[in-house]
């Protein structure tokens, strides 16, 4: 459950770029009199860029959808929301350590820890 929420927006902005960009360059460049188009023969290079993007964002709501019930599970036992979502965002995996005072995080006191969470 570490770090998973920046999967998710990875995801969400990798499939909106190749959903996007690929139709913008086409669309977007001065049609020439006779020609083919920017990708010329390889037409089909905008199509399989748009079907991996639409396969990417069809993934960050199923994704989003698991991490909530994940999390819902994480709140039985007692955890707070405060701390599910410290877990969710913690890209380095470092959350664990820094709540309780573990490992470097030993030497700053408590004030300071919850500043930096």
């Amino acid at each position: 459950m570490q770090g998973d929420l920046w999967r998710v927006a990875s995801r969400g902005g990798l499939s909106g770029a190749l959903l996007v960009l690929p139709l913008l360059f086409v669309v977007a460049r001065e049609p020439e009199f006779a020609g083919l188009g920017p990708f010329a023969d390889a037409w089909w290079i905008t199509l399989v860029l748009a079907t991996v993007g639409l396969g990417f964002a069809l993934d960050a709501p199923t994704t989003t959808g698991r991490i909530f019930s994940r999390a819902s599970r994480a709140l039985d036992p007692g955890y707070d929301l405060r701390t599910v979502s410290f877990v969710l965002a913690d890209l380095r995996r470092d959350m664990g350590f820094l709540l309780p005072g573990g490992r470097h995080f030993g030497m700053i006191d408590l004030r300071e820890r919850q500043v930096v969470a």
